[in-house]
């Protein structure tokens, strides 16, 4: 899995984009846990002035099961605002 991350300074924001599939439960569950660990571990080192974190899930492509944008919203609500790509 390939992960690019950023920030941008001026707005505050730390941004995550995974195009992951999320295709399969086991799929999904993977990419969950991964961003997960990859944002916590990334916030405890963030400037002060980071504030927002945005996770872009990029979904172009895929036959992505129903109720599976609403999970991704649902299980990142404590730590992101998440936009989705289809």
């Amino acid at each position: 899995m390939f992960t690019p991350e950023f920030i941008i300074t001026e707005a505050g924001n730390y941004v995550l984009v995974a195009n992951h599939s999320v295709e399969t439960v086991q799929a999904l569950e993977q990419s969950i846990a991964f961003n997960r660990a990859r944002t916590e571990y990334a916030k405890a080192h963030l400037p002060k002035h980071i504030d927002k974190c945005i996770l872009v899930y990029d979904l172009r492509g895929q036959n992505v099961p129903p109720g599976t944008v609403e999970k991704l919203h649902s299980v990142f609500s404590d730590l992101f605002e998440v936009r989705v790509k289809s």
